[in-house]
Parts: C-alpha cells; sequence; structure tokens
C-alpha cells in the first residue's frame, strides 16, 4: 500500500532535517525526462549530504518475488536493482548520488538503506547525538514507521473485509 511509502518518505525527511540537512519532499524542480517518462524522486537531500532518493516498500511474500522470498533481503536487493535502472541517471543530472531507499514489510532494511542512513548519522549526528546513538535513533524511528504503517493496512484490510 501507499501508506507504508508515504509514511517511510515522511520519516526520512524527518530524520534528515533532525540531523541539520535540508530536506524537499517530490522536490518539483527535480523532474527530468528519462526514457520519454518524466522522472521525479520521493526526497531531496542537499548540503551538507546531497543525495537523490526514491522510497520502496516490498512485500517479498507477494507473487512478484516468490523467487526470491526463499533468501532474506532477496525482494528487496531486486527492487534496489529496479530503482538505481529506473533513477541512477536522474541522480547524475542532479549531481546528488542516487539511493534506493528499500525496506520489506517484515523489517528488512536493504544495505543499500543501511549504508545510507549510516552516513546520514555520521553527516548530521555531530549537531544533536553522537553519531551511534543518532545512527540506532535513525533506525528504531524507521522501524517503528514501518511497523505502525503495517497495523493500518492490516486495519484497513480488515475493515475492507467487514472484519472489525
Amino acid at each position: 500500500m501507499i501508506r507504508r511509502h508515504d509514511d517511510l518518505v515522511h520519516e526520512l525527511c524527518r530524520l534528515a532535517e533532525s540531523l541539520g540537512i535540508r530536506a524537499q519532499r517530490e522536490p518539483a524542480e527535480s523532474r527530468w525526462a528519462i526514457d520519454g517518462r518524466q522522472r521525479r524522486p520521493d526526497i531531496r537531500l542537499y548540503h551538507p549530504l546531497p543525495r537523490t532518493l526514491d522510497v520502496s516498500v516490498v512485500t517479498p511474500s507477494a507473487p512478484a518475488f516468490a523467487r526470491e522470498a526463499r533468501v532474506r533481503g532477496a525482494a528487496a536487493l531486486k527492487r534496489v536493482r529496479a530503482k538505481h535502472a529506473k533513477f541512477a541517471e536522474l541522480g547524475r543530472l542532479e549531481g546528488a548520488p542516487f539511493v534506493a531507499a528499500v525496506m520489506e514489510t517484515f523489517g528488512h532494511v536493504a544495505e543499500e538503506l543501511e549504508s545510507f542512513v549510516s552516513l546520514l548519522s555520521v553527516t548530521g549526528g555531530g549537531r544533536l547525538w553522537q553519531c551511534a546513538s543518532a545512527k540506532a535513533h535513525c533506525f528504531t524511528s524507521l522501524s517503528f514507521c514501518l511497523q505502525r504503517a503495517n497495523a493500518f493496512c492490516l486495519a484497513r484490510a480488515r475493515e475492507v473485509l467487514g472484519m472489525r
């Protein structure tokens, strides 16, 4: 559901800003025609950590990931590769390296997002916290955000199915 995606976009922006890094959601000026289609990232970060991010939440048990579901993190890795195929050029055009910010619904964090959160913590962490506690705070915050969105999705499904 889009709820998970939107909540994680909001949370990543909030975390970056709490660490002193300006973040912009769906920046209008970051619209590029790539492969004949308009592309725009979910998040654009500015100085001191310029990055272009696109967020995705994958459900490893979905039919599209049936083959990958047997290996922990394989569904996230498949989505990371797809995001890079779609957006890597956008990061180059923006002058801000691209990050595929991918999590699985069951909580697995793609290696690329994990590395980015570590970099975010080191870059901005000195402002408010020691880097280690900034990193732990970021991962805890992202985990709670994902689980809160999962709970919303489950409650909504029960409501739609009339299972109050």
